[in-house]
């Protein structure tokens, strides 16, 4: 009776490890994502800024600190798949030349992730290195889904982010395809103002003010909430826990039943 005990004990306890795998894994699959602090303004510490054709008027946005300011930033360019809010990774790059020119992508956008190192163990430190580091992970061919981003409009809404992967759908607001077209004109307008605004923000230092680090902050941590919703990590581990009490139960009464035989 004994050796029956050992066998059934460990076959429930590779149970166990099996179910942790399919749970915890693709728990933290779905939740990559990147947050997004502005859009069309060159980039500070701790920043995850989106450059759209509007930035300068062009395609073309330069790693320079008068322009994007993202030489020490990961970048990934990524351009429109077809469905709505979803884009494919066409480029990516780190550690960048100061002369570099990214391309922005038709109807796409660049990223940069900057990592805000001047107090690392800060709650922004930490979140800003996960973010450079999640950039930087990035293939060409990944699909990104923008989520309260208006890519046609160079807008951005409540708590905007990028998540890696396909769309899950209704979490988004960025213009469909017949939107874009009527608001082409006024793109197109707001390109030229766009063009000397940046030209403005070039003159000035890159140093990120406070309220640079509260926004870059604020952004990591909205994201945050939004990748706990749905089954969070925390409940995962409340039913694993569940499971092993239970296999404990089970191997308690058999040892008892063992003794009594």
């Amino acid at each position: 009776m004994k050796t029956s005990t050992f066998k059934l004990m460990s076959a429930l306890l590779i149970l166990v490890m099996l179910m942790a795998t399919v749970l915890v894994l693709p728990a933290y699959a779905e939740e990559s994502s990147l947050y997004i602090t502005k859009i069309n303004e060159k980039i500070g510490p701790g920043d995850g800024t989106i450059f759209t054709k509007d930035f300068k008027g062009t395609n073309k946005v330069k790693a320079d600190a008068q322009e994007g300011n993202f030489i020490w930033a990961a970048v990934i360019a990524a351009e429109p798949t077809g469905n709505p809010n979803e884009f494919k990774v066409v480029y990516t790059g780190s550690y960048l030349e100061a002369s570099t020119e990214v391309t922005i992508p038709e109807g796409g956008f660049v990223y940069a992730a900057h990592y805000d190192d001047r107090e690392p163990e800060s709650e922004i430190g930490k979140k800003s290195s996960a973010n450079r580091a999640a950039t930087q992970a990035l293939k060409v061919g990944d699909i990104l889904t923008l989520n309260n981003v208006d890519i046609a409009n160079s807008k951005l809404g409540s708590n905007p982010s990028i998540t890696v992967g396909a769309a899950s759908g209704g979490n988004t607001s960025q213009a469909t395809s017949s939107e874009a077209a009527s608001s082409e004109a006024t793109s197109s307008a707001a390109s030229s103002a766009a063009a000397s605004s940046a030209a403005a923000s070039a003159e000035t230092s890159s140093k990120v003010t406070s309220s640079d680090a509260k926004s870059a902050s604020s952004a990591a941590s909205s994201v945050e909430a939004e990748s706990s919703e749905g089954l969070s990590t925390g409940a995962i581990i409340g039913i694993i826990a569940a499971v092993v009490v239970v296999v404990v139960v089970v191997v308690i009464v058999l040892a008892k039943k063992n003794k009594k035989d």
